[in-house]
């Protein structure tokens, strides 16, 4: 069985020791991904700048995993106006 492996690149999104994403074998899993700005953490007052974020953050993962986003298969988001 293989082992589980942590992914991490260079724009950490937590600041405990928690990793970005996890890896088994050919398989890459997030926890939750949010829309804040790469490296910096503050929250865009847009949601489109926060939906435009939360893909930089998959496509961060993905990479640092050793896969790319043409290798993705599914992802399921949820986003809420921060307005509302």
């Amino acid at each position: 069985m293989a082992k589980r492996k942590s992914v991490n690149g260079k724009l950490p999104r937590h600041e405990n020791p928690i990793p970005n994403a996890s890896r088994i074998g050919n398989v890459i899993m997030s926890s939750v991904i949010g829309g804040t700005n790469p490296g910096t953490r503050d929250l865009p007052d847009s949601l489109e700048q926060q939906v435009a974020n939360v893909f930089t953050h998959i496509r961060h993962d993905v990479e640092a995993a050793g896969a790319t986003v043409d290798d993705i298969i599914k992802i399921t988001f949820w986003v809420k106006n921060p307005a509302a």
